[in-house]
């Protein structure tokens, strides 16, 4: 049982579902350090041999779809709020190409921006759909080449 409450914490957690004040501080394992799920859940330190894949973006607004929960049931975070270091970046993905659920780098249309993501919701084929704060930020954006690099399906 305790083993299943690690992994709900730890998927709700990466999730920016709950907060890091919610870790157990009597717990010393290096495995459960606040300091290593945090380096988890944005990924700053997280190593990967998997390339880097050019996909088109185009944005999208919780205005846009009513405030509706996303095709997984979860909610995560805008690019500005991920930018911030806030959570992990909600994206609309074929689940062809990439996997519902999957971690993953994106490198912004700067070329040196790195926001952590996740795939939350299903979208175009071809194409990512970044989740921004409003439909005017959407519309500015327009379409963009970005960089994806899968960190975990």
């Amino acid at each position: 049982m305790k083993k299943i409450t690690i992994y709900l914490f730890s998927f709700l957690f990466f999730c920016g579902l709950i907060n890091a004040s919610l870790v157990d501080d009597e717990d010393e394992s290096d495995e459960y350090s606040d300091e290593n799920l945090e380096d988890k859940r944005y990924m700053t330190n997280v190593k990967s041999t998997n390339p880097w894949i050019r996909y088109k973006a185009s944005f999208y607004s919780r205005e846009e779809t009513k405030d509706n929960m996303p095709a997984s049931g979860l909610r995560a975070a805008t690019l500005k709020e991920s930018i911030k270091g806030l959570g992990l970046l909600q994206v609309s993905v074929d689940p062809k190409q990439i996997p519902l659920y999957s971690r993953f780098k994106v490198k912004l249309w700067d070329g040196w921006t790195i926001v952590p993501a996740i795939a939350l919701d299903l979208g175009p084929t071809k194409l990512i759909d970044i989740l921004v704060d409003n439909i005017t930020e959407a519309i500015n954006y327009g379409i963009k080449t970005v960089q994806v690099q899968i960190i975990e399906n």
